[in-house]
């Protein structure tokens, strides 16, 4: 069996704390809507800030849906939680995000994993590639943006 790990890095102009900041406490404002559970509608997606803690998105109605669970929380360096999408949660895949300070800022490193998903995340690594690089696009437009986490 191959090793279907994606490995993605960008380099954002800010501090390794801001982009941290921005990545969990703004996830709402950069989280492309073709990524929430329902495309378009009005809900907020938001981190809880602990190990343990959910990545979710609450819809108008105040349902929540769970996208995964923080299983490190280490600002402003290290993020690693449990992810849902394309799996569900008896089978989560694993992610990891560093930040790490660079002399042009922050350099992202994001390692995404099958977990304990095994076969079901290899039948959707080529949707999660994708995904990636378009959440990777958002989140530099919006940190280019200079808005303040």
């Amino acid at each position: 069996m191959s090793d279907h790990t994606i490995r993605r890095s960008i380099v954002v102009g800010v501090p390794p704390a801001r982009a941290f900041a921005v990545w969990t406490r703004r996830v709402d404002l950069w989280w492309p809507p073709s990524h929430r559970a329902k495309s378009g509608a009005l809900g907020t997606m938001c981190f809880e800030e602990h190990v343990g803690g959910r990545l979710f998105e609450r819809d108008e109605t105040g349902e929540d849906r769970d996208y995964g669970r923080v299983t490190t929380w280490e600002p402003p360096s290290l993020l690693e939680y449990e992810f849902y999408p394309g799996t569900g949660r008896a089978l989560p895949t694993d992610v990891s995000i560093h930040f790490v300070g660079v002399p042009e800022g922050t350099r992202v490193d994001v390692v995404h994993s099958a977990g304990v998903a095994g076969a079901a995340y290899a039948a959707s690594v080529s949707g999660y590639r994708r995904a990636w690089d378009e959440l990777f696009e958002s989140f530099d437009h919006y940190i280019r943006q200079g808005a303040d986490p």
